[in-house]
């Protein structure tokens, strides 16, 4: 109907898009530029609890696949893990850099997390040190947005990649054999800094969008190659469907479209 279920007072501002539903929908996780996290009851808008420990702005906030952790990232070079809906802390991993991105691994188990570089943590192992994934070939630098493909195969991150042979940073999509091949991932080129990253479910292929391009692409995972594109023009925000058939934009001229992914 379009009619406004609820709404709240985040109490200041979101300085990120920091904001994410647990995958049965029954709660909303929001992060603010105080360094808190809240969790919310969808269906009447109820406060479930209110997380603090991020010194900065919060940059994002992700519930794990079944729905009881909750990791987020801020600008004060932490990823921390929270208990839901208790709001206990399980862990707080130090980053070098801002955090940029998260990933739960579908089993729950791990977390992926960007800044610079990637790190990978094993949640509940009693420690904090980062499991590296790099590149022993090559040099990695400003990685945006990480994901895991549903079938937990695979870890995947975009950005610039140091070729030695030319010294030039092309953009690449990197996608190592997780848990087992850390330092020798997939390359498939692309052409410009990608957003918005996500695997279909039968983890055959890569979504994502040319960040300044307005430009969705399709990309075969074991192919290497683009298959498709699709021309959605200037955006701010977008969200895919669970099946990524479908995504909603909401473009740079303040209005919202509903897109099919071509099947074929």
């Amino acid at each position: 109907t379009g009619n406004l279920i609820w709404d709240a007072n985040l109490g200041t501002n979101a300085a990120y898009n920091a904001v994410n539903f647990s995958s049965d929908g029954s709660m909303i996780a929001t992060g603010t530029e105080d360094g808190d996290v809240r969790i919310w009851d969808t269906e009447n808008g109820n406060l479930i609890n209110r997380l603090t420990g991020h010194k900065y702005p919060v940059r994002v906030v992700l519930f794990s696949p079944d729905g009881t952790k909750l990791a987020s990232g801020a600008s004060d070079n932490t990823a921390r893990v929270w208990q839901v809906p208790s709001g206990v802390q399980i862990s707080e991993y130090r980053i070098k850099t801002n955090v940029r991105d998260i990933a739960f691994s579908p089993d729950g188990q791990y977390i992926a997390v960007t800044s610079n570089r990637i790190a990978v943590f094993k949640i509940n192992s009693g420690g904090d040190t980062a499991i590296p994934y790099e590149d022993a070939k090559a040099e990695t630098r400003d990685l945006g947005e990480v994901a895991y493909s549903p079938n937990g195969v695979f870890l995947i991150a975009a950005g610039p990649w140091h070729n030695f042979e030319n010294n030039k940073w092309p953009y690449r999509i990197l996608i190592w054999d997780f848990p087992y091949n850390k330092t020798e991932p997939l390359l498939i080129p692309i052409y410009d800094a990608v957003e918005d990253i996500v695997v279909s479910p039968d983890s055959k292929v890569i979504v994502c969008v040319y960040k300044d391009k307005g430009k969705l692409l399709l990309i075969d995972i074991f192919d290497r190659e683009i298959k498709g594109t699709v021309d959605i023009g200037p955006k701010l925000y977008m969200s895919y469907s669970p099946d990524i058939t479908t995504f909603a934009v909401v473009s740079t001229q303040t209005t919202v479209t509903i897109w099919s992914i071509p099947q074929e």
